[in-house]
């Protein structure tokens, strides 16, 4: 698991180190630069480069001078380019402490611009240690004019801590940021490291240790786990040879309505090659009677409806026996969202005593009282996309979107639920606060009753004894592999949301079970 914390969490941890551990700031500075400089060294290489070091007047440009010095010790060709005079007392130290050596340092505005273009232009490496965390806002002229030049050169390019033009809590960026190769984060990961429309402007980024202590971090932050496939050989058993159904659970899935059949059925079906022993579709007359000449292995409950066809509240009895029979209940896909629903799904959280998954129509109801939540005495699993999402908290999808892994967290934790959060990058939140990023899927998915199999993969996992947040991380991940070998078989225009189903048996085989 990977740390990521805030810019001010971040300040924070510093202060801790500087008052609990004895350290200083220049003895962090110091560390800062010296494992930066062993990334360059082991990663990028040191004989026969040029190296530029771009440097601001900040601590991220102290930063940048002890690269500069640990590069002219070794003998390597290294010029320092700065925008201006250091204004922090320890980058001046570091500054003072380089520029005694013998050093070529250009300053911007100062010094021939032709000279700093024709050192960019020739070097082999250029690091940027401009801005660091500390940028906001626009880039000034000098600094975007000098990052276009250095992102058209064919050097290898390398920011300490973030790319400059890079807000390190809300991803946004300067059209003109430094683009890097690679990025050195210092001490821990910045949010802008993991955000979607950030973490491909920092190329590969690499976290180094500057010496504080993991202490310096408590209470702060968040861990970060990222998805693959040993999610899923984690979280699912092997079978034993003696096993029967009953083994591998019973899940009751109460969705679909008159005019939403399809829901009902993708999700019974993907839950059906998920594996679990037995699948009960609880829906209206339509949706049972469309089901049954396709899903021939599943049971059924038919359940009164409606005049709007919905599925009727005058059927709990029936959903309580079935529920309690049950070892997960899925609820939510395609059934509608009415004070009906909100009824049936107030009955299914107050009488269950095993994992509820709560997708779709039942987030919806949930966002009309969400303390709802607090009448269930069994785990919960949420799987919003965003705009549900913003139903549900009250938010605007825009706010989420800017803070999306700190939101998700706050919720699990708050609710103590399990929260998938569903989007082109899927958060899987669970109520300890540790968090996992799922960078696996395409836009082929981008269709509806995507979520709708991703649902039942989940809950059938769940309802096989897989404890709620593994089942919610690994399902997250097959789901997005399943749709990654579709896109590649069909296309993504050409996929469809049940052609990952169809790569599910494929990808349990994959992991030898």
């Amino acid at each position: 698991m990977r740390k990521v914390v805030s810019t001010a969490e971040m300040k924070q941890a510093e202060k801790n180190a500087v008052e609990q551990d004895g350290l200083s700031y220049l003895r962090l500075m110091e560390n800062a630069g010296s494992a930066a400089f062993r990334v360059l060294r082991d990663e990028i290489g040191l004989e026969r480069k040029r190296y530029v070091v771009l440097c601001g007047t900040g601590n991220n440009g102290g930063d940048g001078f002890v690269v500069a010095r640990k590069l002219l010790e070794q003998e390597v060709i290294t010029t320092v380019v700065c925008t201006g005079l250091p204004k922090t007392e320890d980058a001046r130290s570091m500054y003072d402490m380089l520029s005694s050596m013998e050093v070529e340092i250009l300053t911007v505005g100062i010094d021939s611009s032709d000279v700093i273009r024709d050192r960019i232009v020739d070097c082999e490496v250029i690091v940027d240690a401009v801005f660091g965390t500390g940028f906001h806002g626009t880039l000034p002229q000098p600094a975007a004019e000098l990052f276009e030049l250095a992102n058209k050169t064919a050097a290898v390019r390398v920011s300490l801590d973030m790319p400059s033009g890079v807000n390190s809590d809300t991803g946004e960026a300067d059209p003109h940021t430094f683009r890097p190769r690679l990025t050195v984060a210092f001490a821990a990961l910045k949010t802008a490291h993991i955000l979607p429309q950030s973490e491909p402007l920092c190329g590969q980024t690499e976290a180094v240790n500057i010496g504080m202590e993991d202490s310096c971090f408590d209470g702060m932050g968040f861990s970060l786990g990222v998805l693959d496939m040993d999610a899923v050989k984690e979280a699912v058993p092997k079978r034993k040879p003696n096993s029967h159904k009953g083994n591998y659970g019973r899940l009751l899935n109460i969705a679909g309505s008159r005019n939403m059949t399809g829901a009902a059925l993708l999700s019974s079906m993907a839950a059906m090659r998920s594996g679990a022993g037995l699948i009960t579709l609880a829906s209206v007359e339509e949706t049972v009677n469309a089901a049954s000449s396709r899903l021939l292995e599943a049971t059924y409950l038919r359940l009164p409806k409606t005049p709007s066809g919905e599925i009727s509240a005058e059927g709990l009895r029936e959903i309580v026996t079935a529920l309690l029979r049950s070892t997960a209940c899925l609820i939510g896909c395609g059934m509608g969202c009415s004070e009906n629903t909100s009824l049936i799904l107030r009955t299914v959280l107050e009488n269950s005593t095993s994992p509820v998954i709560i997708d779709a129509d039942g987030i919806n109801c949930l966002s009309r009282d969400i303390n709802m939540i607090r009448t269930a005495s069994a785990p919960l699993i949420l799987t919003p996309h965003m705009g549900e999402m913003a139903r549900l908290i009250k938010r605007t999808t825009a706010e989420i979107a800017a803070d999306r892994f700190r939101i998700a967290r706050d919720f699990a934790q708050e609710w103590k639920v399990t929260l998938v959060l569903k989007d082109s990058v899927t958060v899987v939140a669970q109520p300890d606060g540790s968090l996992y990023l799922n960078t696996a899927g395409n836009p082929g998915m981008a269709r509806g009753g995507s979520g709708d199999v991703l649902a039942g993969i989940i809950a059938s996992l769940a309802a096989q004894g897989i404890e709620p947040g593994h089942a919610a991380a690994a399902g997250v991940y097959l789901h997005a592999a399943g749709g990654d070998r579709a896109a590649q078989r069909l296309s993504q225009y050409g996929m469809l949301p049940s052609d990952i189903i169809d790569e599910l048996p494929l990808l349990f085989q994959s992991i030898n079970r």
